[in-house]
């Protein structure tokens, strides 16, 4: 029976290869009986080299049957094949730590805290457990969606028994190994995965590597200079203290996991909660300013930023007076998209600021005006200036949704316009990170105007699909100036989206505009193009 045969049987699909190694591949499965999408782990025995099969690979899965912790990818289950294949079924990532860093540059010491007090506490559990690593580095820090750390692939990880049980296996990343590995001399293990950890914090705050490595042989002549940080980048000077104790060259000098959690760099997690929110902004550079935005459970601020010379707006979340539904499911949903993304046509997160009186600000660049008050002032928009703010909008969505996350409250108000007017797409208070087709939403939110007939009648609906349906109504809105459908009576809306669009008499559209709308609006969801199909559409293609 093949493997894939095999798989079915016991309730797994195969989808697309997401990670690859020298001996195995990383596949997206769909589990019945988790009910949930899982990380598969394929590796042929009979295509990996002996000293793979009977030394390395034995030790893994040693390790992964034996360790359970928060920070840890979660192992459900071994499959082992009679044709020599092995998979590992394992709980399912959002991203990992390098694809954050490559989409934001750098991480902000507050958020950096966050990301490394989890990894260190992860590698405290395994080194008091007497397992090492010996290979981390920032693409095995897998991160979910909630932006919690998971630190996976125990390849080169063993069980030691205590010190001095010295190593002399040369495994992992050149980048990522501390000098005596590179040497070739023996080596505490758990010293490794300490400088590993150095350079994992000097990426997150710098966003570059701490030394060379394109001449390996050179490279501990570099690491024994010490690290140098770029201009650009201003770091507190507990951090860099903490990624100092971290890379000394002598491994006796390194601190032990236990000492690293409690640094006075990671326990200055959040700031004293009786110090007020204007006070804190200010120490650290922000003036805050007049409110230019109010939410249900928030508010947005213009602020005078020092730290980055120009205007910011700061959103104000006070946790303790947002329901606890918004607290624990929406807001955190929220942060870790703003995370996670980057793109021209949304809106740009420079840092989360979290106190403990509950308070979390989010600073992000300040922009003049939104769609909506475009449109009021100026009634309607000309199809050609239309054509340039629906691509823009058109490409944030396309970019959301190839991530498989979801907005869910598109609408005019939430599509801000620079002086140059350029779109920055924000408010991504409902959105969600979803896990693929079929993973239907039951959640009511967004606003009726924008909502699709399925959102309104109560039944389960495709979230991807009704950001489609939002973008409709976006774009006859730009182009005629008017909501498609009256929205006074929610009950009755349905029955009109049934209907379809009907335009002004005074308005003459492109057909290809209408076609375009036409297709976003229709009223099964299933029949409504895709974002990628939607930035294809023919109308674009048609510029004068």
């Amino acid at each position: 029976m093949s493997g894939d045969t095999f798989l079915t049987e016991l309730g797994y699909k195969l989808g697309k290869t997401i990670g690859e190694g020298s001996y195995s591949k990383v596949k997206v499965g769909s589990s019945k009986k988790y009910r949930e999408n899982v990380a598969i782990k394929v590796v042929d025995r009979k295509k990996a080299p002996p000293d793979f099969v009977n030394k390395f690979l034995p030790r893994e899965l040693a390790i992964l049957r034996g360790i359970k912790h928060p920070h840890i990818v979660q192992v459900y289950e071994f499959i082992e094949v009679c044709n020599g294949k092995l998979y590992i079924v394992m709980e399912q990532a959002a991203t990992d730590l390098l694809q954050l860093i490559q989409h934001r540059g750098h991480i902000p010491c507050n958020e950096a805290r966050h990301f490394f007090s989890q990894i260190a506490c992860a590698v405290k559990y395994l080194h008091e457990h007497d397992i090492v690593h010996r290979d981390l580095k920032c693409e095995n820090i897998l991160l979910t969606e909630e932006m919690q750390v998971k630190i996976t692939d125990f390849g080169f990880g063993k069980k030691i028994h205590g010190y001095p049980d010295l190593s002399s296996t040369y495994c992992g990343s050149a980048a990522y190994a501390p000098p005596e590995v590179l040497m070739g001399v023996p080596y505490d293990p758990k010293k490794y995965d300490i400088w590993s950890l150095g350079i994992i914090l000097y990426v997150i705050v710098t966003g570059c590597m701490p030394f060379d490595d394109s001449n390996i042989s050179k490279l501990p002549k570099s690491q024994q200079k010490g690290v140098v940080y770029p201009d650009s980048i201003q770091l507190e000077d507990k951090c860099q203290t903490l990624i100092r104790e971290l890379l000394q060259f002598c491994p006796s000098g390194r601190p032990a996991a236990n000492q690293i959690v409690k640094h006075i760099w990671l326990r200055d997690n959040k700031w004293p909660c009786n110090m007020s929110g204007s006070k804190l902004l200010a120490q650290l550079g922000y003036k805050l300013g007049k409110t230019i935005g109010e939410g249900s459970y928030s508010k947005v601020k213009e602020a005078i930023s020092k730290k980055y010379n120009k205007n910011v707006a700061i959103k104000v979340v006070d946790r303790k007076k947002v329901p606890k539904d918004f607290a624990s499911k929406f807001l955190p949903r929220e942060l870790a998209i703003l995370r996670g993304i980057k793109h021209p046509h949304i809106v740009h997160v420079y840092e989360f600021i979290e106190v403990r009186n509950g308070k979390v600000y989010i600073v992000m660049e300040l922009v003049s005006t939104n769609l909506l008050q475009l449109i009021q002032q100026r009634t309607c928009v000309s199809c050609q200036e239309a054509k340039c703010l629906f691509s823009q909008i058109t490409k944030a969505i396309k970019y959301l949704h190839e991530r498989d996350i979801v907005h869910r409250d598109l609408k005019c108000e939430n599509i801000l316009l620079t002086e140059q007017m350029q779109v920055k797409l924000a408010d991504f208070g409902f959105g969600r990170k979803s896990r693929g087709y079929p993973e239907l939403s039951t959640t009511y939110c967004g606003s009726a105007a924008y909502s699709p007939p399925e959102v309104l009648l109560g039944v389960p609906y495709d979230p991807k699909k009704y950001d489609i349906w939002s973008m409709g109504v976006i774009l006859y809105v730009i182009v005629t100036g008017y909501m498609p459908f009256n929205d006074s009576s929610i009950s009755k809306l349905p029955e009109k989206q049934l209907m379809g669009v009907i335009y002004p008499e005074e308005i003459m559209l492109e057909e290809k505009c209408q076609s375009l709308i036409e297709k976003l609006l229709t009223f099964s969801p299933p029949m409504r193009p895709t974002a990628n199909q939607v930035t294809r559409h023919a109308w674009f293609r048609e510029r004068k």
